[in-house]
């Protein structure tokens, strides 16, 4: 039984992984119990969620890997793969970030997160923080994860 909820788990996140990197960042589940994936955060209109001047298309295919996707919410996709939600960290908390799953990591301090870009994390230039970078665009990165501060 254990394999079973480990490749489960392992397809699961395999299928999130290939919808974000399409540019699917929301899923959502209507009243008729289908799930959607969405290209930006949909809007409820009472009875299904609408896309709102983005992509959607049907999940209806994976239902039984994406069972846990309740009515009430979208799930950002990013969320789901991070368990961070980069909404809400601070400005300068360390992390780690760069642009290439195998690729090396760099030390940055976060100074924010839009999940409309196609590298959604956006750190201070050069391991600066909001203090000493203030005249700059900052840097972006596909991949970001909290750093151990003791490292």
């Amino acid at each position: 039984m254990g394999d079973i909820a480990i490749l489960r788990s392992e397809a699961k996140k395999g299928l999130l992984l290939s919808l974000y990197y399409a540019g699917f960042y929301y899923i959502a589940r209507d009243n008729s119990d289908i799930l959607y994936a969405f290209s930006k955060k949909p809007q409820w209109n009472g009875y299904d969620w609408e896309e709102t001047g983005g992509v959607c298309i049907s999940l209806e295919w994976v239902d039984n890997l994406l069972f846990f996707v309740k009515k009430s919410e979208p799930l950002n996709i990013l969320t789901e793969l991070c368990g961070v939600d980069w909404r809400t960290v601070k400005r300068n908390t360390p992390v780690l970030v760069y642009n290439k799953e195998s690729g090396e990591k760099h030390r940055r301090y976060f100074a924010g997160f839009n999940e409309c870009l196609q590298s959604p994390f956006i750190t201070y230039s050069g391991g600066r923080t909001s203090w000493t970078d203030e005249n700059s665009n900052g840097e972006v990165w596909k991949f970001c994860e909290l750093a151990d501060e003791e490292k």
